[in-house]
């Protein structure tokens, strides 16, 4: 390994120069973070960019330098129940109901009800995963990913804040929370009274007066009411709290805010204050008193389990400062406050390296607590200014590394690692860590390896003690690249003659290929042939001559080759252009409608214009249906028809079917029955089917509605 080289930065840590690398931030945001200040390269309180990457329950979303988000692990499938084995881009075309560009994202999770998590376009909320573990389930048609609106709002947001509003999105444990650039905090706090009745609420599960503190205006719990709507923080019924920069939280209903003025605020179920008070439930925010001399430079929050934890308390607070030194306060009933006891604290205590009185640890650059997860998991990690790995708390699943699997003291280098390891980047979540060293292109993990959540195209379910760097994927992540070759994945296969465009960096590297393809100088790769391919890239700079491989397999052409598609609506008449490229044995085409890009219903066919089914120059093909009264709309099928209806704007189209479709419902539907509708669309695909009856589908696109 080349020799690191070090600089300085203000809080006089020591960084490596490699994580300082570009990102491509969000083009229509507030400026309210900066994402290059972040990990090692944090100095701003104002502007850290705490999230990067988040993990929930065994599952990771990670914003790469150039802007493009990967999500992997349990029920991450847009389908919200299918787990994701490999990084796979959120996009539209993984996530057919996305749309605009992706500006946040934010999860909770716990491991009685796996995880839900949101992502913040410009165009605004959308979710998916297991219903009511984020928010409410009052909220969402099922766990598939779609479009949320809270409060008759279609971007989900809070009333007068739009998306390029926001500077902070925070998720865990039944609580959704974001900061504005105007430092105003909103949050969205889910407590349903059916599931915890429905589990048993005494004595372990706060009662809902206590959660519903969380809210943070006073406001008290009315079920199914006050769960389904933004709250605006408050210092006293009259006062909002302002100027904030920073908000976390964790599963135990509680938030911890920190403001531009360096004060810190908390509120919610069973709160502390640092001031040697106990722990009560705060229903505003509340000023912290903080250790004497100490400028703050990030927080975080961690908690026990809900189920089967004794009073008196469940969270622990974590307050960095810009000096690097770490203080702890709360719950310790796991070793997590690093003070080499299990006493709970009421007032701010040092983290320590060692028994030994008057041993700190020091030169912390970040903090990384297990905030997204409520999982009883209530463990830390953190960087030392040098890129060293420290760690401690409960060790659940092997999550903080080495083979102890209950709580463990202050650990320096755990699992595995050595003093040559420069760590550069950490994120904590439910059974997992995540770390990413300087030179490697693929990431460490340690932590309970299932459903994907190691990224090793696996269903294996074990625990891995030592950081796993060799079956994991590769990670190019935002503010901590670690200047090693990495190739992100295309799809499992391909097809003869299709292109792809292979994602790679750093810049400036070649490819070789093994198998029936060629790529291009600039990453395009076409199939040529049938069989497996294998594409390198390699690069030399920083980290010497690195390498990074992935393999797909080609088979053979489909029976078309697809080439533009459009769709448009004018006039109540739906009109459908494509093209194909070349048609091999075709017979027809299906023209298939949808209200929510996942179920599908033919509503016309279009026979081949080939010869025999075969040609090699480009074909148009022109379809298109009158969608004005029954018979043009019956074929899309009834809740199809329904879900336009009622949810689109589009309701002049498709008012005379819905007055016929409504006399055969049955009175008191459940809401699960219901098509998901995403913010006015319709959704088109068409349907080649062979001679021999085979069939493929062309991509999803939506349609154009001339009317708005």
């Amino acid at each position: 390994m080349k020799k690191v080289i070090f600089m300085t930065v203000l809080t006089a840590f020591l960084v490596p120069s490699s994580i300082v690398a570009q990102c491509v931030a969000p083009s229509v945001s507030c400026s309210g973070t900066d994402p290059g200040n972040t990990f090692l390269n944090a100095t701003n309180p104002n502007t850290i960019e705490y999230d990067p990457i988040v993990s929930t329950f065994h599952s990771t979303m990670a914003r790469q330098t150039d802007g493009k988000v990967l999500v992997w692990g349990e029920e991450m499938a847009a389908n919200g129940v299918g787990n994701v084995l490999t990084p796979l881009f959120l996009n539209s075309n993984n996530y057919p109901l996305l749309t605009g560009e992706i500006l946040k994202f934010a999860g909770g999770s716990s491991n009685i009800n796996f995880a839900q998590r949101v992502v913040l376009t410009t165009d605004g909320l959308f979710v998916w995963g297991t219903e009511d573990v984020l928010v409410s389930t009052d909220l969402t048609a099922s766990a598939s990913f779609q479009k949320l609106v809270v409060g008759g709002k279609t971007d989900g947001l809070p009333s007068g804040v739009s998306p390029g509003d926001v500077k902070m999105l925070f998720g865990s444990y039944e609580m959704l929370g974001l900061v504005t650039c105007s430092g105003d905090v909103w949050t969205l706090v889910n407590y349903n009274i059916d599931k915890q009745t429905a589990v048993g609420a005494s004595p372990y599960i706060p009662d809902p007066a206590a959660t519903a503190a969380a809210y943070g205006d006073g406001t008290a719990y009315v079920a199914h009411s006050t769960d389904v709507v933004w709250h605006q923080v408050k210092t006293n019924a009259t006062t909002a709290l302002d100027n904030v920069v920073a908000l976390r939280g964790n599963g135990a209903f509680t938030f911890m805010a920190l403001k531009g003025d360096g004060s810190v605020w908390t509120w919610g179920y069973k709160t502390f204050l640092g001031d040697g008070t106990a722990e009560t439930s705060r229903p505003f925010a509340t000023q912290m008193t903080l250790p004497a001399g100490v400028t703050p430079k990030m927080i975080g929050t961690t908690a026990e389990h809900l189920w089967g934890v004794s009073p008196p308390g469940v969270s622990s607070y974590y307050l960095l400062a810009t000096n690097g030194n770490l203080y702890a306060l709360g719950n310790n009933d796991r070793l997590q406050l690093g003070d080499f006891t299990s006493v709970l604290r009421t007032s701010w205590i040092q983290v320590k390296k060692s028994a030994t009185s008057g041993d700190y640890l020091t030169n912390i650059a970040w903090i990384s607590p297990n905030e997204h997860d409520g999982s009883a998991s209530s463990g830390i990690n953190v960087l030392t200014g040098f890129g060293e790995l420290w760690a401690w708390g409960h060790n659940d699943a092997n999550m903080l590394g080495g083979s102890s699997s209950t709580a463990i003291n202050p650990t320096r280098l755990p699992g595995g690692l050595s003093s040559a390891d420069k760590i550069i980047a950490v994120e904590t979540g439910g059974h997992t860590s995540i770390i990413v060293k300087q030179c490697t292109g693929q990431f460490g993990y340690v932590g309970h390896r299932v459903h994907g959540s190691m990224a090793d195209n696996t269903t294996v379910d074990e625990h891995e003690d030592i950081y796993n760097f060799t079956e994991t994927s590769v990670l190019n992540l935002c503010g901590a690249s670690s200047d090693a070759a990495v190739l992100f994945p295309v799809a499992n296969s391909i097809i003869t003659g299709q292109k792809i465009q292979l994602s790679f960096a750093p810049a400036g590297g070649t490819f070789s290929i093994a198998g029936p393809a060629t790529v291009s100088t600039t990453g395009e790769l076409i199939a040529t042939g049938t069989g497996a391919i294998t594409v390198t890239y390699t690069v030399t700079g920083n980290c010497g001559t690195t390498s990074s491989s992935i393999t797909t397999n080609a088979s053979g052409p489909l029976g078309v080759s697809f080439g533009d598609i459009r769709a448009q609506l004018s006039n109540n008449v739906l009109v459908v252009d494509w093209t194909t490229l070349k048609e091999e044995n075709n017979s027809h085409f299906l023209v298939e409608i949808s209200a929510d890009g996942r179920q599908f219903t033919g509503i016309g066919e279009l026979k081949t214009q080939s010869l025999n089914g075969n040609s090699s120059e480009s074909l148009h093909y022109h379809f298109s249906k009158n969608l004005t009264g029954n018979s043009a709309l019956f074929g899309i099928g009834l809740m199809t028809i329904l879900g336009l209806s009622l949810f689109s704007k589009r309701r002049w189209l498709f008012s005379a079917v819905f007055i016929l479709a409504l006399g055969a419902l049955f009175t008191g539907c459940k809401k699960s029955n219901a098509p998901e509708i995403s913010n006015d669309k319709i959704f088109i695909r068409i349907v080649q089917v062979d001679i021999d009856g085979k069939q493929t589908y062309s991509k999803v696109i939506s349609v154009i509605d001339e009317a708005q």
